[in-house]
């Protein structure tokens, strides 16, 4: 299961957070981070693929790693991008 992760301090890496859902059998974690011209810092999101998703959603949606309240929740289908007649772009 795919999750979204908002909300997380700027100073977490993603190998910090991949630790944090370790226990849940996550993997692939990507913080979303600015363009290089705006500094690449952070975003205070992410995502990551979890094999126990809704265990993990429940036990560490609005938790405080790092002091801070995360909030996580299985992550939505990217809207796929439409041209104005509606075909889509690809």
């Amino acid at each position: 299961m795919r999750l979204f992760v908002k909300n997380i301090p700027w100073q977490v890496s993603e190998r910090e957070l991949g630790d944090v859902f370790a226990d849940f059998g996550c993997s692939d974690v990507v913080i979303c981070k600015e363009s290089e011209k705006d500094g690449n810092r952070s975003r205070g999101c992410g995502f990551l693929t979890c094999e126990r998703g809704p265990d993990a959603i429940a036990a560490l949606d609005s938790s405080e790693p790092q002091g801070r309240k995360i909030r996580v929740e299985k992550a939505k289908a990217a809207a796929r991008a439409q041209r104005g007649d509606g075909r889509g772009l690809g």
